[in-house]
């Protein structure tokens, strides 16, 4: 955001200035109307008021084309066009050395340099002028106490925030209208107060390297972010579910589980079949189930069993087995159906 100035009473007075011959000033400045020579954006004057005679400042040449500064003597360094593009501005005064940097680009800055005046220990300084009212916008004003180097320069003019805090004098993003700066002595309105419209492109847009730990998100963002250098963060692990397709072209080792269901099948035993059997108390003649136990090694079905029928045993006998109840002519017995007489003996 900037300050805009409307070529009227909106003249801004710090009401502080420097020690000494050796200051930098640094600024963001567009003009907005072209009013010839009337556009000085700052000056240092010789009291606390704004008045007096003239110590240094910035502004426009005769004709109103060029950014230029000037010391007590009007010698100037002449600077870029002033075509209402947004430009950065810093005058190192180092005694009697003085230095114009500018550009659009604080990361590509032109640098002019010569011999002018010292500007000694003003009584205060001003953005706009009088009469020589500003037609135009100012952003991220920052004075120092000593001479920034080339490269403290480009880092100073590339935020609103400060880079360096020491000799600090004044610090003033003009991102809001009140005349309390973040650092330095408050400053004293004109008549007419100033308007605060959008500042320069390269203070909003970030075009370096930004790195930040991001939070999880907890509502709904609409926008666009656009960014135009690297951006490094760190996100939160998502909380919703995560739909996909694996694939996988290689080998998938897996242990699986037990499989808890059923399996119904028929168990065949290719071997042979050792029982020991006890002595019958049944009649020869017949099939008769074992009474006995049935002894066997069996493996261990590994599926439900479904047997074919009972298992019997149809043992040998020699000798002459205790018949229940006698032969009797003329009834039935046992398998063999129907005998006469006494049975045949074996043995």
């Amino acid at each position: 955001m900037a300050w805009r100035f409307d070529a009227a009473t909106d003249r801004v007075v710090v009401p502080s200035g420097w020690t000494g011959s050796v200051a930098t000033i640094l600024l963001w400045f567009r003009r907005e109307t072209d009013r010839g020579a009337g556009s000085n954006p700052w000056r240092a004057w010789s009291n606390a008021a704004g008045g007096g005679s003239t110590v240094a400042g910035i502004g426009s040449d005769g004709g109103g084309d060029n950014i230029v500064t000037f010391d007590s003597a009007f010698a100037n360094l002449a600077g870029p066009p002033m075509d209402g593009t947004w430009r950065a501005l810093a005058l190192v005064m180092n005694g009697t050395a003085w230095a114009l940097h500018h550009g659009t680009d604080p990361n590509s800055l032109t640098k002019v340099t010569g011999t002018r005046a010292n500007a000694t220990s003003p009584g205060s300084w001003t953005l706009s002028d009088n009469p020589d009212f500003l037609s135009g916008d100012i952003a991220a004003v920052k004075l120092f106490q000593r001479a920034l180097s080339d490269a403290e320069v480009a880092a100073e003019l590339a935020t609103y925030s400060q880079v360096s805090s020491t000799n600090l004098l004044f610090r003033g993003t003009l991102k809001t209208s009140s005349l309390t700066p973040e650092t330095g002595t408050t400053m004293t309105a004109g008549a007419t107060a100033v308007t605060v419209v959008d500042g320069p492109p390269a203070l909003e847009t970030i075009t370096g390297v930004l790195s930040a730990s991001l939070p999880k998100p907890v509502a709904a963002l609409t926008g666009t972010v656009t960014d135009q250098g690297q951006l490094a963060v760190t996100l939160q692990r998502p909380v919703a579910n995560i739909a996909a397709t694996v694939t996988d072209q290689g080998q998938l080792a897996a242990v699986l589980p037990r499989p808890v269901a059923a399996l119904a099948g028929v168990v065949r035993i290719a071997g042979q079949l050792q029982a020991t059997l006890p002595t019958p108390i049944a009649n020869i003649a017949g099939i008769h189930p074992a009474v006995g136990q049935l002894a066997a090694v069996l493996p261990l079905p590994v599926a439900d069993i479904h047997d074919a029928g009972p298992v019997f045993a149809v043992p040998l006998y020699a000798g002459a087995p205790e018949l229940e109840p006698a032969w009797t002519v003329g009834e039935p017995g046992v398998d063999p159906p129907w005998c006469v007489g006494e049975p045949e003996l074996i043995g």
